[in-house]
């Protein structure tokens, strides 16, 4: 009878011990790759941001450029002066530079997909603002920045995080 008593207990403390090197493992993997993100992942936003800026004037550009237009490009003190004022507002200013940079490469991958695919020379602004908020590779990238700290971005705060503002603004 005291067999029988010993080895479902023995198996449950078995478990236990278990559990804790899974959550030991899990945990020095979690700070592993936090760590690699952190040391691997630029942090100048502002950069970041004047280069969106760029590929967002070289698409709107394209149609022009391609009749042979010349067309005036905006100065980069006035983007780096206009991204200052972007990563202080309510979108970004409670987000690390990290997570700013990481943001906004993942627009910079999509502008360039839309200069690679001609998309520039036969879209319009409206359709390339749609078709930004609706690629799924583009949001998947924006989770992903905040993926290291376990924050869950919700589809409504993942469209406030494009940076629209120079097609509105123009120069």
């Amino acid at each position: 009878m005291k067999a029988y008593l010993l080895l479902p207990s023995l198996l449950i403390i078995l478990a236990l011990f278990g559990c804790d090197t899974k959550d030991d493992e899990f945990s020095k993997k979690y700070e592993t790759t936090l760590l690699l993100t952190y040391i691997s992942t630029p942090t100048d936003a502002n950069a970041a941001c004047v280069s969106l800026s760029k590929k967002q004037e070289e698409c709107f550009s394209a149609p022009a450029v391609a009749l042979g237009i010349s067309v005036p490009s905006t100065s980069d003190s006035t983007l780096s002066t206009r991204c200052v004022d972007t990563l202080k507002s309510s979108q970004f200013n409670q987000m690390s530079a990290m997570a700013q940079t990481c943001v906004i490469t993942c627009q910079v991958t999509d502008w360039n997909t839309k200069i690679s695919s001609g998309e520039c020379k036969t879209g319009t602004a409206s359709s390339f603002i749609q078709s930004s908020l609706t690629n799924t590779v583009v949001s998947k990238c924006i989770r992903d920045c905040f993926s290291t700290s376990n924050g869950l971005v919700t589809d409504e705060n993942i469209a406030k995080l494009f940076i629209f503002n120079f097609i509105q603004q123009g120069e």
